[in-house]
């Protein structure tokens, strides 16, 4: 589409793309804006993805995460305006388009399917009114991505593929052939590995070795993903709509920080729900914690690549940081400040979910009887 552009209006294929992404951004602005105040949230936090420098350096460098972004922020509005089990299903539609775009669309897939297991355990988990009406809906998000990803796959063998060639380019194994590296330039938690692992003057992505890191990446993620969605749930102030936030937000931020072969764009996605969480959440350490591993992409963005032909990467200042990017102790500092960033975070987290469940019922009427919407679930 963007070459096609390009061509009629003879401008540059960058340019194009561009052009494009920033359609995305507007719309992901605007649902961001709508999804914050139908959750009872301010919406002034939208401001923090269209003006953060970590968003600007994506768009800058031209990733296309923000059209996915833009369709799972769609999926989330859906939940938020879920009253019947069809509108649970005209949810997924968005979530079907991102899943046959790329990949990453798939940590959303895996959560739903652990939100949907919870169900056979509500009553063992004491889960609240709220958590098991979506762990018993769940499963209609499915629905939509299950037909698109069966016509896609239809239509591939139309063409002479295998008909389960689109399964195939999704499967982790896959996936693991075409990015084998144990970092793929993300500031994770396999970065310091990865740096330990690499030879003088190889760069992090060559480092594919020792395999057995790969699953304990996995391993370490699935648990984080199914204890995370475990605390998520048993809040029982949360709104059906909140609740859906925080399960996915757990999903696209652990992910990034937990896998191995990350590339350095793959939390965007956790940074947007991120951005929202802020209000939710509204714990200062928390708020710390996002706006610091923020602000280390940011950081991992404008060293790895600088940011275009302009007079702002020609500044001393910008190529000081590329050039002391590339080798020496610099880069470990990066990497264990990713490190100090994700436990900062798990921690806010943590206190927070053990705060939320520490306060009593009686607590809830109170403040639902003072107007708050969370809590009275107004929202």
């Amino acid at each position: 589409g963007a070459v096609g552009m390009a061509g009629a209006l003879g401008v540059s294929g960058v340019t194009a793309l561009k052009t494009g992404n920033l359609a995305f951004d507007l719309g992901s602005f605007g649902v961001l804006a709508v999804l914050l105040g139908r959750l009872g949230l301010p919406r002034v936090y939208a401001l923090l993805y269209w003006l953060h420098p970590f968003f600007l350096a994506i768009f800058w460098l031209g990733y296309v995460d923000t059209q996915l972004g833009f369709l799972l922020l769609l999926m989330l509005l859906g939940l938020a305006y879920a009253t019947h089990p069809v509108h649970y299903v005209v949810a997924g539609v968005p979530l079907a388009l991102a899943v046959v775009m790329k990949p990453q669309a798939d940590m959303f897939i895996l959560m739903i399917v652990v939100v949907s297991g919870a169900a056979l355990f509500a009553h063992r988990l004491l889960l609240p009114s709220g958590a098991r009406e979506l762990v018993r809906r769940a499963p209609l998000l499915l629905v939509a991505p299950a037909l698109v990803f069966a016509g896609c796959s239809a239509l591939l063998a139309t063409g002479g593929r295998s008909l389960t060639y689109l399964a195939q380019t999704n499967l982790p194994g896959e996936l693991a052939r075409v990015s084998p590296s144990l970092n793929d330039n993300a500031p994770n938690i396999w970065y310091p590995v990865a740096d330990h692992y690499r030879h003088a003057g190889e760069p992090i992505y060559a480092v594919v070795d020792p395999k057995i890191f790969n699953a304990v990446g996995t391993s370490l993620t699935l648990l984080l993903l199914v204890g995370g969605a475990m605390l998520v749930l048993r809040q029982a102030s949360l709104t059906l709509g909140c609740r859906a936030l925080a399960v996915f937000a757990v999903a696209s931020i652990v992910g990034p920080m937990t896998l191995t072969h990350v590339h350095e764009n793959h939390l965007f996605y956790g940074a947007i729900l991120a951005v929202a969480m802020i209000p939710l959440v509204g714990a200062r350490s928390f708020t710390v914690a996002v706006h610091g591993l923020l602000a280390l992409h940011f950081i991992n963005l404008a060293g790895r690549y600088g940011l275009g032909v302009n007079s702002l990467s020609g500044s001393e200042p910008v190529r000081s940081l590329v050039a002391a990017y590339g080798s020496g102790p610099p880069r470990l500092v990066v990497a264990w400040s990713a490190i100090a960033c994700y436990v900062l975070f798990l921690v806010a987290f943590v206190d927070w979910a053990w705060t939320r469940s520490r306060v009593r019922p009686s607590d809830h009427a109170e403040a639902a009887a003072l107007g708050d919407p969370v809590a009275s679930g107004v929202s």
